[in-house]
């Protein structure tokens, strides 16, 4: 069926316009750089990486015809506040969310989530709260997270406390940056790493107590940067012995209790 010079086949659904490039029900590029709202085509089962990136967009709907969103899918798209995805049953891969620094709302299947939930490819147990979009002040991360992803709580203002389970092992780069309001972050022992920036500009919380099994903890560089003197972060007194583990301390002027 021809309409408006665009091809379109019930199967295959190939398209390629001002606005969209489909190969084999594939969204290979998003075109459409103006519009503040964008409807991807009905019939495309997958968004590939890069395939939404620089738009204008604020508003984004995905069709139920959209199974899966690929990593990277959605990079740079730092202008939408607003995604619908209509599938329920959406199969996200970890970074394909990655970077929307605006999005403040998401719903999926119909439902507005408090949290998106992706997954990391051959990995089933492999669970990454890549951002969270809810509005309460206190937030328990599900049992089943195994990683806080990227930037997931960047800039929540609203935030004041956050309790991580066992489950999670990673807290990646820039995950609670910015989160001016957050006063008190419970963690356990089963942490393995945090990653750059993780806390930077917490300037709320008074008191962090880092895990004490300091033979699995990686801490990386300024993990704490922009921390005053008023705060005070409570470190397992191994880690004060490994001088090579201490550039977590660069920027970050809170006083350090070894315990």
């Amino acid at each position: 069926m021809k309409n408006g010079g665009v091809t379109k086949n019930i199967t295959t659904l190939n398209i390629d316009n001002d606005n969209f490039q489909v190969v084999d029900r594939v969204l290979i590029k998003c075109r459409d750089y103006q519009n503040q709202e964008i409807a991807i085509p009905k019939g495309v089962t997958e968004l590939a990486p890069y395939s939404v990136c620089s738009t204008k967009a604020q508003v984004m709907y995905i069709p139920i015809s959209v199974d899966i969103i690929r990593k990277h899918a959605f990079l740079m798209a730092r202008n939408i506040t607003k995604l619908y995805i209509k599938n329920p049953d959406i199969y996200l891969e970890v970074e394909s969310l990655g970077n929307m620094i605006n999005l403040k709302e998401v719903y999926i299947g119909g439902q507005r989530v408090e949290a998106v939930v992706t997954q990391e490819v051959d990995k089933k147990n492999w669970l990454c709260l890549e951002k969270y979009v809810g509005e309460d002040k206190s937030y328990v991360v599900d049992k089943d997270i195994t990683v806080i992803g990227r930037e997931a709580f960047s800039n929540c203002k609203n935030l004041e406390s956050v309790e991580i389970p066992e489950s999670v092992k990673y807290i990646e780069t820039q995950a609670f940056s910015g989160c001016t309001s957050l006063k008190e972050v419970k963690m356990t022992n089963s942490i393995k790493d945090i990653s750059l920036w993780a806390f930077e500009g917490c300037s709320a919380v008074r008191e962090l107590t880092l895990p004490e099994n300091i033979m699995e903890l990686r801490l990386s560089g300024e993990a704490f940067k922009g921390w005053k003197r008023n705060q005070v972060i409570r470190a397992p007194k191994h880690l004060k012995k490994l001088k090579f583990m201490q550039r977590w301390r660069k920027g970050c002027k809170a006083k350090i209790i070894y315990y």
